[in-house]
């Protein structure tokens, strides 16, 4: 039984008026993260923010981290580089650790509309999806872009030229070959120079050359994707003064880590498990069918979604590596819909109330696992206190500093730490984490250059939390003696 037109277009409004509820309460929320004084909105993210104070202030990206300040730049430099940029447009002041931060987070906020948005017209102009579905999987996409893809990190950047590769292999017609040849390396060649793990994206070409047994175009296409990645390689190398790799290499090594998968990612997979396991049904399905489409969104599947399984094991891995894995599920998921479109119960026009539901529920759903909007507002006002402490704390040190000293920043909370952001150009080993894992990871490394430069009087200021004890590498800091406090912070200063 048909329902009346009434009903229908009744549905219709409702759909729609709710999925327009959802992408704007979504965006208002990101909105507030993006303008939150916090310094860290997932995966240390001020190490990231102080990458990009530096190449702003005109400082080079990749230092030796065994030499003054003791840098370690774990990622590519794609991401630092284009923000910077912005913020030289812009007229950011590098100094300004706030105005650093919302720029780098408006940045991933709008790469993440972009990715959103492009998932929609993929699924529209490519595969003649129903427009409610096509948005639907849109706006769900941009839902579950979580903190990661809001905190200034290149994992936004990465998922969005991620989908542009998708893109402009799906427009595949042979007389375009050899400009959809060209543009996929090199967009491959840009998503490996925004994040070391976009590299395995470079191999969904290969994949569907290989699956389309196009032997020819496979090999060339092999030699120009290893020589484009060589010579860039290479000349970052060179451009770098021969730091490149001792960053982008040396800061990764990590460790490996059951306890910290085991710990981290069981309720993340619990969370995606349908969603996942629906597009390992799908990406089989796909290529059993002889489309190049389909094809295309398999084989990018496989690779966003089983790389980063082998990953997950590393200490410091987080579920933002699975990102692109969740926007290609959706496309899929979409097509998926698209096709029970021929079942009869989806034929009629009520199934808009069922996908409505399914909003519903995954709005409750994405909010509860963003904290909620009544916690985060409810925490800023105690954010912004602890940013002015910390702010007022850094220009009363700034002023005692003498040209050429650095600062030894030890707070014991370095989820809340904005001394490193605030003190950019005057802090020594700013990416704390980063050196104490490599450190525990190989056990040996040679740390001695930063007690040297202690012993020198070039570190000669440590800043840390009253009545803590500061303790960094087992070094010796008994020669310090406080000389001021403000807030709770202490300034000590090498006698």
């Amino acid at each position: 039984m048909s329902s009346s037109p009434n009903t229908s277009r009744i549905f219709a409004i409702a759909f729609w008026c709710l999925l327009l509820l959802i992408f704007g309460v979504n965006l208002a929320y990101k909105l507030g993260l993006a303008n939150t004084p916090a310094p860290d909105q997932g995966g240390f993210e001020r190490n990231v923010i102080w990458g990009i104070q530096q190449v702003m202030a005109g400082n080079p990206l990749y230092q030796n981290p065994e030499s003054e300040p003791f840098a370690v730049i774990q990622y590519m430099p794609l991401y630092y580089h284009l923000t910077a940029f912005a913020g030289r447009l812009t007229g950011v002041n590098p100094l300004q650790a706030e105005q650093v931060y919302l720029l780098a987070r408006t940045c991933n906020l709008v790469f993440s509309l972009l990715a959103s948005g492009l998932l929609a017209v993929m699924a529209i102009r490519i595969f003649h999806i129903r427009r409610a579905i096509a948005l639907g999987i849109s706006v769900v996409g941009f839902c579950l872009l979580d903190r990661f893809a809001i905190s200034g990190r290149p994992d936004m950047l990465k998922g969005l030229l991620f989908l542009c590769l998708v893109w402009v292999l799906l427009w595949f017609p042979e007389k375009r070959k050899r400009l959809v040849y060209p543009l996929a390396v090199f967009i491959g060649f840009l998503a490996f120079f925004t994040k070391q793990d976009g590299l395995v994206f470079s191999g969904i070409l290969p994949l569907v050359l290989l699956f389309s047994r196009r032997w020819k175009d496979l090999i060339l296409v092999l030699l120009i994707q290893g020589g484009l990645l060589l010579s860039g390689l290479a000349v970052s190398q060179f451009l770098w003064d021969g730091q490149f790799f001792a960053n982008v290499a040396g800061g990764l090594q990590n460790g490996l880590s059951v306890s910290w998968f085991l710990s981290n990612f069981h309720p993340f997979f619990a969370h995606y498990a349908v969603l996942f396991g629906l597009a390992l049904v799908l990406a089989f399905e796909f290529f059993r069918e002889e489309n190049h489409k389909l094809l295309v969104l398999a084989s990018a599947f496989v690779l966003a979604f089983f790389p980063p399984l082998l990953l997950v094991y590393k200490y410091g891995s987080a579920p933002n590596y699975f990102t692109e894995a969740i926007l290609i599920s959706l496309l899929m998921a979409g097509i998926g819909l698209q096709r029970m479109q021929k079942v009869s119960f989806f034929m009629r026009k009520e199934s808009n109330w069922l996908m409505a539901c399914v909003l519903i529920g995954l709005m409750f759903y994405t909010h509860m696992m963003n904290w909620g909007l009544s916690i985060f507002f409810n925490r800023e006002d105690l954010v912004r206190k602890n940013f002015d402490n910390q702010r007022d704390m850094a220009s009363a040190l700034r002023a005692k500093l003498k040209p050429g000293e650095k600062v030894l920043v030890l707070s014991g909370r370095q989820w809340e730490d904005h001394f490193t952001t605030l003190l950019f150009d005057r802090v020594a080993c700013p990416q704390r984490d980063v050196s104490i894992q490599i450190f525990n990871a190989k056990g040996k490394l040679n740390f001695q250059p930063i007690y040297q430069s202690i012993e020198s009087g070039n570190t000669a200021w440590l800043l840390t939390e009253e009545g803590r004890q500061p303790a960094f590498l087992n070094g010796n800091f008994s020669a310090f003696r406080p000389l001021f406090s403000r807030h709770g912070f202490v300034a000590l200063k090498r006698e």
